[in-house]
Order: C-alpha cells, then structure tokens, then sequence
C-alpha cells in the first residue's frame, strides 16, 4: 500500500487524494487517505487541538472531524494500537514483519465522515482545512514556543545546581522539567508548571518566582525583541508518515532554537502580531501559569 502522509507540517490546508482505507463503524465512516492537509486530535500532542476540516466529494462538501489512530489488517482503528500490534518486539512502528509479529499497525490520521457517506476505497476526494482557524493556532503555538523559551531564559539565573538539562539556546530547560499541560487555542497559549519536589531537588530556587508580573515582564521582554527580528520558522520533514518525528527549528538572533513538535507553524513572526504575557504563582498549589497572545 502507498504510504498514508501528512502534508500539514509543510503547512498544506488544501490536498486533492485518493482513499487508501475505510471502515464502517456505528461511530461514523472511519477513512485514510494517501496524502491529508488535517492535523489531527493526538494523544501524544494533545496542545495543539484538532483543524476544522471538510470533505468534498462530488461538489458535495460534508464537514469532517480526524483523529490520530492506526491502520491494523486493512481496519482503521481511532487512538493508540496496543503494544503487541506492532511489528516485532519493541519495534518502531513501519518496521518490517516479523515471524513473531503477525499484526502489522501504522499510525495515521483518521477522518470521520457520517456513517451514511458515499464513499468508496479508491474514490478521489479533495480536503480542506478551515484556513483562518489554522492560521490563528498556528500563530499561538509559535508565539507559546517563543515564550517558553523566554521564560527558561528568564529564570536561568534561578538554579542554585548546574543543569545538565538545557534548551536548544543554552539555557536550563525549566519549561521541560517542570511543564504540566500546554493548551494552543484560537485565542492564545497557556503553560501550566507544576514546582514540586523533583524541580526543588533539581536545584530551582521558588523565590524566583516571588514577582510574576516581573517575571512575565522579562518574558515578554525576551520574546518580543526575537519577535522584532522577524524570524522564520519551519518544520521538517514538511511531507512525512504521522509516525516520523519532525522538528520545529526557528533561527533566532545568536542561535537557532529547535526541538520536536506534532503541530502547525506560522512560517514567521512579527512585531504587527502582538506579544501579551501574564503569568500567575500560586504557592500553595505550587502551581505557576503562563499565558500568551497577541
């Protein structure tokens, strides 16, 4: 079969592709096709929500939702295989066939279409992603990159232990080390970190954080002059399998900040796009919390 890819990294809202897979279930008409512009709700990237997509098929367009999922046997199955589904004992997924391994699983996006749809393996189908929306989540989750890496350079002068743990521009990963949940949204970003004792015994000083509005203000000061440099940002591969890992690489003046990442990018940034950051302590719950957007 020819590999189910995603073209949503590269930035694609629009592909024109044929259907690879289809299972009828009671829960809609699941399908895979060979090429999807659709980022999809993902287990394992679940900052980034879904894209508003639809499908057209025959001038008739029917608004689909896609979920991260697999392909095992010809059946499509939503969210993650079970181990032993993969080929080979601690195989990566797209590993060969082993004699010990009868079922082989692939991770791919899977679209859900009304159980009543027309729709046949083989049919040329075209996808389309609400652009706008796109867009607008795209722009925040740059922006909640941008300020992460802010704020580890804010605090990097908080750590009383040298960290052998350290971003991509040389700072300690306090955002890696002590990040909880990130959310991306139409509206912005919000990173909650949890300061408990793993971060304490790491050698983070808490007084730090003593004055958020400071704290936010340095942020804000950091990110905004990368944002002044109008810098670009990428991921690769820009066309892949959904199993691949891909990177988000941004060069910014001195250095050029990357790590991995399963969402979508604004190809850059700017001054115009607006920078707001507030960040929250709260002591007891040893909850901090920082929000952005533009």
């Amino acid at each position: 079969m020819t590999e189910l890819l995603v073209t949503y990294p590269g930035g694609s809202t629009v592909e024109r592709t044929t259907v690879l897979a289809l299972t009828r279930t009671d829960m809609g008409l699941l399908f895979a096709v060979e090429r999807t512009p659709c980022h999809p709700e993902s287990p394992r990237w679940p900052d980034q929500p879904a894209d508003r997509c639809t499908l057209l098929l025959d001038g008739v367009a029917t608004p689909i939702e896609c979920h991260e999922g697999v392909l095992r046997e010809g059946e499509l199955v939503l969210g993650e295989p079970e181990r032993e589904a993969w080929a080979g004992a601690g195989a990566e997924p797209g590993a060969g066939v082993s004699d010990s391994a009868p079922v082989r699983a692939e991770r791919c996006v899977v679209h859900v279409a009304p159980s009543d749809l027309a729709l046949e393996l083989g049919a040329e189908v075209t996808l389309e992603v609400d652009g706008p929306y796109r867009e607008a989540i795209s722009r925040n989750h740059s922006r909640c990159h941008l300020v992460s890496l802010a704020l580890n350079a804010a605090l990097a002068g908080a750590w009383r232990k040298e960290q052998g743990t350290r971003d991509s521009l040389g700072s300690p990963d306090f955002d890696k080390l002590a990040i909880q949940t990130s959310t991306i949204s139409e509206g912005g970003s919000l990173d909650v970190y949890r300061i408990g004792k793993h971060v304490r015994k790491s050698g983070f000083s808490v007084e730090a954080l003593e004055d958020p509005q400071a704290l936010a203000r340095e942020v804000a000061r950091i990110a905004g002059e990368w944002i002044a440099s109008r810098p670009r940002m990428s991921i690769s591969p820009a066309v892949s399998t959904l199993q691949e890992r891909r990177t988000w690489s941004c060069p910014l003046p001195g250095a050029t900040a990357s790590f991995l990442c399963g969402g979508t990018h604004a190809p850059t940034i700017g001054p115009e796009d607006g920078l707001r950051v507030e960040i929250t302590w709260e002591p007891e719950e040893k909850r901090l919390a920082m929000s952005a957007r533009g």
